[in-house]
């Protein structure tokens, strides 16, 4: 017994965007490049170079093509974390007297 109406293929899943990522769309091409500034589930927040409303949108993911994909340095990493705890003096230096004119 064979089924009339066979089902559906599945949908592909929506794109892994990363927060930060640069991106263009698919469907508006004229609004230039943009930066994901937040996901949600399939949406993506992006602030476009060269959209009319100068503020971010609300897009489909689907719909974007990444150009490139950035990250942030990890603040905890950087090198004024990792110095030894000798050179984190809480101290302030003497502050200097002015001689009057």
């Amino acid at each position: 017994m064979t089924d009339a109406n066979p089902p559906a293929p599945p949908s592909p899943p929506f794109p892994n965007i990363p927060v930060g990522a640069h991106v263009t769309s698919r469907h508006a091409p004229e609004w230039g490049k943009g930066i994901v500034l937040g996901k949600d589930g399939k949406l993506a927040r992006v602030l476009f170079v060269a959209h009319p409303s100068r503020k971010q949108v609300v897009v489909p993911s689907a719909s974007l093509v990444v150009e490139h994909v950035s990250t942030w340095p990890d603040p905890s990493k950087s090198a004024a974390a990792t110095s030894s705890p000798a050179a984190k003096s809480s101290k302030a230096p003497p502050k200097k007297k002015l001689d009057p004119p």
